[in-house]
């Protein structure tokens, strides 16, 4: 019997195919955002979002406040973050790289000003120059909206 013979083995090829297709045209929020808070303040944050093994992680690359000191520390988080430099800072973690629709679950974020960490959502349609990223606490949440660093 040849592989790719009968009803079963297009079956199969029809079925790969279409995996294939999906995980081709789903594209990540990868790269570098440029961090905006929901209380209007001016940009705060360069932050690089990367695929490290089965998750989107994300680290402060840069810290934008021109009257923040360069070795701005993270002095209210609790965990092992704890006084280390916000440059390099992982505040990202555990985002499921796979969507549900255009919504990316899962993870956390971590605000390091108040050194509290929040339920993550990140929506964001392919392509487009902004993503928003909603943080949950309980039944509460906020949204921030970022913007793809061109």
């Amino acid at each position: 019997m040849k592989a790719w013979s009968g009803l079963r083995g297009w079956l199969g090829l029809a079925c790969w195919l279409t995996l294939s297709m999906q995980a081709w045209g789903q594209q990540l929020p990868t790269g570098l955002w440029v961090t905006f808070d929901d209380e209007g303040r001016p940009a705060q944050a360069v932050v690089q979002i990367s695929q490290v093994g089965a998750h989107l992680v994300g680290h402060i690359v840069q810290v934008l406040d021109p009257q923040a000191s360069p070795d701005l520390k993270c002095d209210r988080c609790t965990d092992e973050r704890k006084d280390k430099p916000l440059k390099g800072l992982q505040i990202i973690s555990g985002v499921n790289p796979v969507a549900q629709g255009r919504v990316w679950k899962q993870g956390v974020i971590l605000d390091p000003e108040e050194g509290k960490e929040y339920r993550l959502e990140i929506e964001w349609v392919t392509g487009s120059p902004e993503m928003r990223l909603r943080g949950y606490w309980g039944p509460f949440w906020r949204t921030q909206v970022w913007k793809r660093v061109p």
